[in-house]
């Protein structure tokens, strides 16, 4: 009953703390050995998770298995980077402010080469 209680109250500091989004969160105690596994999304949130559990009364240890996860839609892909490499190249090659006094190098602009 100890165990149920101290996971209670771990879920519950989890769940009030705005830092972390406690959904893909596991939490499992033995004997006051909190073992918390399952993904946050950055390094910062998983310290949270650990500083929350610190605070809970009654938890003597934490095994800490929660992995970081990045969210996939924030990953830019080579192609999209080479893409938008090429485009700012070619509006400084091609931008009429920079006809006058700022011309960029042949080498630069040329498709060519």
């Amino acid at each position: 009953m100890r165990e149920k209680a101290i996971r209670d109250r771990i879920l519950a500091e989890l769940d009030w703390d705005p830092s972390i989004e406690a959904t893909d969160i596991g939490v499992a105690v033995e004997d006051g050995v909190v073992t918390l596994t399952g993904h946050v999304a950055t390094y910062a949130e998983k310290m949270s998770v650990e500083s929350a559990v610190k605070r809970v009364k009654g938890v003597r240890a934490i095994a800490q298995e929660v992995e970081i996860r990045t969210s996939l839609s924030s990953k830019t892909t080579d192609d999209q980077i080479a893409k938008r490499a090429a485009d700012v190249i070619d509006w400084g090659c091609h931008h009429p402010a920079r006809q006058d006094h700022h011309q960029s190098p042949e080498w630069l602009c040329d498709p060519v080469r």
